[in-house]
Formats: structure tokens, C-alpha cells, sequence
């Protein structure tokens, strides 16, 4: 009898229109789990939540846009098939405290707050992006793994700059609006900043705030919000030296991930980041990047010791960029992702690979009750 493949159906969490997934969508589950390496062994498609049929689907986030009913509806449908569930999370979408501190109505807090918990006790494995997650949902969820951020190197294929003599150096922010107490973190900083060095820093910003930074050039976004074409035109626009990396010390920020520093790591910039275990997790200070306190006065002195110190912003960068390419790239993890849908499926890889006969969905009901 020929081996049977297990199916594998991706609910990436989307952007506002409903249809177009979301760049954690991509970051967390498009690009690990539709690598070859999991091709070799199981089908994979991408689904929307109304049609979905598969040995495992995995959840991602709140699953915005469908209603907590909705929800709760389609997990009560799929568990009584004996359909595996992952749910993968990378903030503390729980902290509904936090989630309206970053725009939502109380409303949408609570009942984002509600399928979380919905898709915590439903899932046979949960996958969070730091250690801190992984002991908050360990709370309410019994199988938890790590699954750290990581960058696919084809599609960002990083960049080592060397900035041209007598051109300013270039300092950039990225962040999403939900963002704007952690752009206002290094505002004062900044101004400092070019108030120091006039025409030879050049502040550039993306996104991160409704009203504007107060300080340096804002950058436009692109017409197109699709993951893949904002990281090439990233590559093209964001010619920086230096990544600001500023984050609020509060609740919420706590079990936020370092994915921003591997970007920048990957745009080829030397990367100062606030010193908070966020970050002082991959970030040895002097090393590979810069770590600095809650104080303006201490990110005047790492932004102007980098402005000053074209060798030094450049070791750095490339430390970041080597430590990049050896430990957070997609690639290098193909199977990584695939042992967690064997984790899924409760077998090993030799089990999977020697499977022979069609995948029980009454036997996984059985497992899943015991």
C-alpha cells in the first residue's frame, strides 16, 4: 500500500480586507510550513475559515474578522471529526487591558480575549514565539512549544552596506501604528540627534504613528501591503546604517518577540534596540547590535556612537547578519517545522515516513478524549 500523506490546511491571520494574509501570516506559518522539506511529506494548502478539511489545521492569532460564535462553532465541528488543531500565537492577545492600550474597542478586546481561549483549549499543540509566551499559555493550554521568529533568507537575501563617504548616515524605524508609544519612546532622543549632527543623520520613518514622528522624514507606503512585495520594496527604500528597535516597558511588551531586529538585521543595519528581555535575549550589547535604557540621554549616546563609528555600526551589522543567517532562518529549520506536525499527528518521523494506510480520523477523536 502506498503511503498516505497527512493534510495540512493554514488559517493565516489576515489584514483588514479580510483576504489578504497578514505579514505575521506569512512570518509565522505561510513561509516555515510550506517549505520543501514538509512538501516531501505532506500536502499543504492555504484556506479560509469556511472551508476547511484537513488532518491538521493550524490557527493563527485571534482569526480576525470571523466571530467568536463562528469560532466556537467550527472548533466543536473539527474536534468531533478527530481533526488536529495547532494554534500559534506571538503576542499576549489575552491582555485585553493591552489590546485596547493598541487601538482595539473593549469589545473587540473581549471577544479577541475569547477565541484565544477558545483556540488555547481546543489545540493539540500551541507554538509561541519566546519562552515568556510559552509559560503564560501553559496556564490554560498542556502542550506548548517555542517556536522562535525566523526570516526566510530567499526572500530577504540580506544585505552588507557600506555607506559612501560624505553622504549622511541614515537611521530608520519600522513599526505598525499600533506603535506610537514606542516611536514617542525615542522622539526627544532623535531631535537631540539632528540637532547634533544637522545635514550629516538623516531620520527616515515607516509607518509607526497616525499624526507623524515629530522628528526626521516620513517614509510612504506602498500602494500594495502584501508581505513579499512590502520586503523588496523594504530592500529598496530603507537604505539604513541604524535600526532603532524602541519598545515600552509595560505589561503587554513583555512577551513581544525580537522580530524586528532580525529585520533590520537583514537590511543590513546595526540594530539599537531598548534594553528589555525582548531583546537582551539575542542582543549581546557591543557585539551584534546595542541595548538602551528607558533614558533619552542613552539613546543620544548610542545613536551618536554609531553616527561617529562607521567600523563599529558596520561589525555590528555583520555580527547580526552572520548570527541571522546561522540561527533564524527559515531554511536552515525545514525540519523544525515539520517535527511540529508530527507533534500534531501524536507519531515521530519514522512513523510518518513508514505510515501506509489512511490517517484515522476516529482514532486522533479517541487520542484527543483519552
Amino acid at each position: 500500500m502506498s503511503r498516505t500523506r497527512p493534510k495540512i490546511e493554514i488559517v493565516p491571520s489576515r489584514t483588514s480586507d479580510g483576504v489578504t494574509p497578514a505579514g505575521s501570516g506569512y512570518v509565522r506559518l505561510l513561509l516555515p510550513y510550506t517549505n520543501d522539506t514538509i512538501r516531501r511529506h505532506c500536502t499543504v494548502g492555504v484556506s479560509g475559515f469556511d472551508n476547511l478539511s484537513g488532518d491538521v489545521i493550524i490557527f493563527q492569532r485571534e482569526v480576525p474578522n470571523i466571530s467568536a460564535r463562528d469560532v466556537r462553532e467550527k472548533l466543536g465541528v473539527l474536534k468531533n471529526e478527530g481533526v488536529r488543531i495547532v494554534y500559534d500565537i506571538d503576542d499576549n492577545l489575552l491582555d485585553k487591558d493591552g489590546l485596547q492600550a493598541r487601538g482595539y474597542s473593549r469589545e473587540e478586546a473581549d471577544e479577541a480575549g475569547d477565541k484565544v481561549a477558545m483556540l488555547l483549549e481546543a489545540a493539540d499543540l500551541v507554538t509561541v514565539s519566546n519562552d515568556r509566551l510559552e509559560a503564560k499559555m501553559r496556564d490554560v493550554a498542556a502542550n506548548v512549544r517555542i517556536v522562535p521568529n525566523r526570516l526566510s533568507a530567499s526572500l530577504w537575501q540580506t544585505t552588507r552596506r557600506r555607506r559612501t563617504p560624505g553622504t549622511p548616515v541614515r537611521i530608520g524605524y519600522m513599526g505598525t501604528r499600533t506603535h506610537e508609544k514606542d516611536l514617542a519612546l525615542i522622539r526627544e532622543a532623535a531631535v537631540l540627534v539632528e540637532e547634533k549632527f544637522g545635514a550629516d543623520v538623516r531620520f527616515e520613518i515607516i509607518g509607526g504613528s497616525r499624526d507623524g514622528a515629530g522628528f526626521g522624514e516620513q517614509v510612504a507606503l506602498p500602494g500594495r501591503n502584501a508581505y513579499p512585495f512590502f520586503v523588496h520594496w523594504l530592500k529598496e527604500a530603507a537604505n539604513w546604517d541604524i535600526g532603532m528597535v524602541p519598545l515600552v516597558d509595560d505589561e503587554f511588551n513583555q512577551y513581544k518577540s525580537f522580530l524586528k531586529y532580525l529585520e533590520y538585521s537583514a537590511l543590513g543595519a546595526a540594530a539599537i534596540a531598548s534594553n528589555m528581555s525582548v531583546y537582551n535575549e539575542i542582543i549581546t550589547h557591543g557585539e551584534n547590535g546595542l541595548l538602551a535604557a528607558d533614558d533619552p540621554q542613552d539613546w543620544v549616546e548610542s545613536i551618536t556612537s554609531l553616527v561617529r563609528d562607521r567600523e563599529r555600526r558596520e561589525r555590528l551589522a555583520s555580527a547580526a547578519a552572520d548570527l541571522l543567517a546561522a540561527d533564524y532562518a527559515i531554511e536552515a529549520a525545514e525540519q523544525y517545522y515539520l517535527d511540529n506536525i508530527c507533534a500534531a499527528l501524536g507519531m515521530d518521523m519514522a512513523e510518518l515516513e513508514n505510515h501506509d494506510g489512511s490517517f484515522s480520523r476516529r482514532q486522533y477523536h479517541a487520542s484527543i478524549d483519552a
